[in-house]
């Protein structure tokens, strides 16, 4: 099946599932990624949850890092990474945030993991070392420039 199919059964699905509700983001659940992220990048990390729970960063000092999270529930439940960026770099220090994202989003039922406009080599390179996939984007049938590999979101289905 394709990104096409799955994008489109996806919405079946979701059809299905009226009356779902996105899975909240708690600031106590991140208490230990937090101390990983603390003990890899020697920085102290603080975190920052929105008010409607569904929206969670994590940054340091001296802009060691910067994570920032969102769960979508439209058409999957989706823990939507909207930004990572750790220094230093090529130390292996988002693989193993990535990995804790995995084990996390699995626990609370995710079905996917997004990295969201993925539009750098390195990030590129990233999202493909970690099996992530190019998500589907209708608005690239009308505008085909969004195939570009460096343009979009990929995905990691768990």
């Amino acid at each position: 099946m394709d990104s096409k199919e799955k994008y489109l059964k996806s919405f079946e699905e979701f059809e299905e599932k009226q009356n779902q509700e996105p899975i909240e983001l708690k600031e106590s659940e991140f208490v230990d990624l937090k101390e990983l992220i603390n003990g890899l990048t020697y920085s102290t990390v603080e975190i920052y949850d929105s008010i409607r729970d569904r929206e969670m960063r994590l940054v340091s000092d001296g802009n060691r890092c910067e994570l920032s999270l969102r769960s979508e529930f439209i058409p999957l439940q989706t823990l939507v990474i909207k930004n990572i960026v750790f220094t230093p770099k090529q130390k292996g220090i988002g693989s193993k945030v990535l990995s804790w994202l995995i084990n996390y989003s699995v626990s609370k039922g995710f079905d996917r993991i997004v990295l969201e406009n993925v539009n750098t080599d390195e990030g590129l390179n990233f999202a493909k070392s970690k099996g992530f996939t190019k998500c589907y984007n209708p608005s690239s049938e009308f505008f085909p420039i969004l195939n570009d590999e460096l343009m979009g979101d990929y995905q990691l289905e768990l």
